[in-house]
């Protein structure tokens, strides 16, 4: 999602779709369920401009893809994910350098980053760990 997709976001869908994944429970539930104020999801389901942090912790918490919350698009299974050319790859790397270096952009940037590769993130961590306990029993 480039930085003019980010700014031209529709706060009015989002918070239509923020109304169907809080479903059965209450405003003060689902509230409750996020750590935020029953005033701040009521004025984010009105259309008033939420915190990414905030979006990335609902997609988190009912297992929902991010890019449905806020563009109404299903995210790609692996399966269906596209191949990408060098140029392609380098053009996303470049908008993703930009948001980071961007003081506006950058903390969404980052929470998107770490949604996107969290399970590789903790399969490099694990991996990591793996290692560390092969090297310590081998010099023991």
């Amino acid at each position: 999602m480039s930085i003019k997709v980010l700014a031209a976001l529709d706060y009015n869908k989002i918070g239509l779709r923020l109304r169907q994944v809080r479903s059965s429970l209450t405003q003060k539930e689902f509230a409750a369920s996020l750590g935020v104020s029953i005033s701040y999801i009521k004025s984010c389901e009105n259309g008033k401009k939420g915190s990414i942090e905030l979006f990335a912790e609902i997609a988190k918490k009912y297992n929902i893809s991010l890019d449905w919350l806020l563009l109404g698009t299903e995210k790609s299974t692996k399966a269906q994910l596209p191949t990408t050319s060098a140029a392609q790859d380098n053009t996303f790397i470049a908008i993703l350098q930009e948001a980071l270096n961007d003081p506006k952009y950058h903390a969404w940037a980052t929470m998107q980053f770490r949604y996107a590769f969290n399970d590789y993130m903790v399969e490099i961590e694990q991996k990591k760990l793996q290692i560390k306990k092969e090297t310590d029993v081998s010099s023991i």
